[in-house]
């Protein structure tokens, strides 16, 4: 009985009513609870005892006819006990004794079936199967855990072997009756402790939950409290509220105006007036479209007054309105209809002088354009800076960005790819591929320049490039918040290199594993590196580029780009005629 409950059962339930220290309370609240159980069903134990008992005495006159009166008197001893032992627990009102007594009735019962068996020939005797009838009623009916059901079957058994050990002995030729005996006791065994393994589970959940019912009215009768002294609290602040209106409709920062259906004043705060540089009475300005600008007055009328006469609510409608001096004032206007006891009062409109946000905004704007122009100075900086260490035929980087944006947008066309690849991705893409070789200024120049072929170590430094261009790109990203493109710019830089197939470099990356911008960049670099003048292979014409593309579909390239490139090929074409040079163009070692 000294298991209580499963720790990570009772962690969850502690946590839910809100204390880890808890825990021990409620570990002895369930084990108070097994008890007073426990209490209970020992009085079920001993009465279930003592009526097989005396039931079974019939059994004696047809089992053992000679031993029968013996076998009642054994039968009355037993029920006498146990009736004690009932006794005991009935005058033990405080459950001190209650594992004593369930042990002792289990105990005197098991011992006088073993007295029966013994008595009637030992391992042959048909009384054995009293036992196994035992360990499952006591273990039906007591609340006990596996470990305990196991202990307690095995303890019939163990007295079972013992009786017949010293006053029955086994003969050779009934070993295997005995063994088939222990056998059926030990399945009993198994069985009474599965059974009982899912009762104390049961149990527990039910203990869990109603600890959890109890938590959630505790919970309840609180926040019923809570919500009580907020209406409370509430309901005065309202009717203080209501005492102040007035004076903070003065006080207020916009202006507030109630006007009819045509727009004529109602009622307007002094403030507005003000704000105006007019006077309350001034002859037709006590009309609103009076204070508008002459180009806003038919939207005010279509677009202002008409849906809020229909009942609509109307935010942030932007106008400008005349002041008396003759400036203009940018402001924006929330308005409803007001209504009283379903009569119509008019339309209440709150007006708030907007003139410094967009001045601000104006700021904010050429501030981010500002940002925009260098961010993208400080691009192509650093992406001159791998080109100058390079062999690169002039303009190579403008022709990349455009080969890269024309995929991209025939990408975004598909199925495929046409949520991932929006409006910004594509910015970020123009912004990121520039940088994509920016790794080649950690190459020597005697490995960058050399002719001919390179050394395994010599084309080993050369593929680090990606690498280390994917690190600087990193550190950049680590300094600061950034711009969304470095993200991109770090992977294209770190796998342009892979191959759909798995064998590229610097990772072995294979399909889709491969982000989209490689994907993207592999196959523009690649036409860009077959069309571009070089000193160490002859260059490819549109349409032999064009032809080794498709070939490397499914192994070098993603299919689904390569699809996107057919499409596009012509653009491809322009774009390579419109940015070469009049002069011819040097080469670079594609790596």
């Amino acid at each position: 009985m000294r298991r209580i409950i499963d720790p990570d059962r009772l962690s969850t339930l502690c946590q839910l009513l809100g204390s880890e220290t808890m825990e021990h309370r409620f570990a002895d609240a369930y084990r108070r609870e097994l008890e007073r159980l426990l209490r209970r069903r020992v009085s079920y134990i001993l009465v279930v005892g003592m009526v097989f008992v005396l039931l079974f005495s019939f059994l004696d006159s047809y089992m053992a006819p000679v031993l029968s009166s013996e076998f009642l008197r054994y039968r009355l001893e037993t029920f006498a006990l146990g009736g004690l032992l009932l006794l005991a627990n009935h005058l033990d009102r405080k459950g001190r004794f209650t594992h004593v007594i369930c042990c002792a009735g289990y105990l005197l019962i098991t011992l006088f079936i073993v007295l029966l068996v013994v008595r009637t020939g030992g391992v042959r005797s048909p009384y054995w199967v009293g036992l196994p009838v035992i360990i499952i009623t006591y273990t039906a009916i007591a609340p006990l855990t596996p470990h305990q059901t196991m202990i307690c079957g095995t303890m019939a058994a163990v007295f079972y072997v013992l009786g017949l050990f010293f006053f029955a002995p086994v003969p050779t030729d009934s070993l295997l009756i005995l063994f088939n005996n222990l056998f059926f006791i030990l399945c009993f065994i198994m069985i009474a402790a599965i059974q009982s393994c899912t009762e104390n589970s049961a149990r527990e959940r039910e203990f869990i939950l109603r600890m959890e019912e109890d938590a959630a009215a505790g919970e309840l009768a609180r926040q019923a409290d809570l919500l009580e002294e907020e209406v409370t609290r509430r309901t005065s602040e309202q009717r203080a509220s209501e005492e102040r209106y007035r004076l903070l409709l003065e006080q207020i920062a916009d202006d507030i105006l109630l006007v009819d259906g045509k727009g004529d004043i109602l009622h307007a705060s002094p403030r507005f007036y003000r704000h105006m540089g007019a006077e309350a009475e001034s002859g037709g300005r006590r009309s609103l479209l009076g204070f508008v600008a002459e180009q806003d007055r038919q939207r005010v009328r279509d677009d202002l007054l008409a849906r809020l006469g229909r009942g609509e609510s109307v935010a942030g409608f932007q106008l400008r309105l005349a002041a008396a001096d003759g400036r203009q004032v940018d402001a924006e206007i929330s308005g409803t209809l007001l209504t009283r006891n379903r009569q119509v009062l008019g339309l209440q409109l709150v007006i708030r002088d907007v003139s410094r946000r967009k001045l601000l905004e104006q700021e904010l704007l050429r501030s981010l354009q500002m940002v925009k122009m260098t961010e993208t100075a400080t691009i192509l900086a650093l992406a001159r800076l791998s080109e100058h260490r390079d062999i690169t035929p002039g303009r190579h980087l403008e022709r990349i960005r455009e080969y890269c944006t024309v995929l991209a947008r025939e990408l975004a066309r598909g199925r495929h790819f046409g949520e991932q690849v929006s409006d910004t991705y594509i910015y970020n893409l123009r912004q990121a591929v520039v940088l994509h070789d920016i790794g080649k200024v950690s190459i020597p120049d005697a490995i960058l320049m050399k002719r001919g072929q390179l050394t395994a170590e010599e084309e080993e430094i050369c593929r680090r490039h990606t690498i280390n261009g994917g690190d600087v790109i990193k550190a950049m990203q680590a300094q600061g918040e950034g711009s969304g493109f470095l993200a991109m710019a770090k992977s294209i830089a770190y796998f342009h290199h892979e191959r759909w197939d798995g064998t590229g470099y610097p990772q072995g990356l294979k399909g889709k594993e491969i982000p989209l911008s490689s994907r993207i960049m592999a196959v523009a670099d690649s036409y860009e590196s077959m069309t571009s003048c070089t000193l160490y292979r002859e260059v490819y014409s549109h349409r032999q580029a064009v032809e080794a593309i498709v070939l490397g579909a499914g192994y070098q390239y993603d299919p689904v780009v390569v699809e996107a490139f057919v499409a596009r090929q012509r653009d491809f074409d322009r774009i390579r005629r419109e940015y070469s040079e009049e002069e011819g163009d040097l080469g670079r070692r594609a790596v």
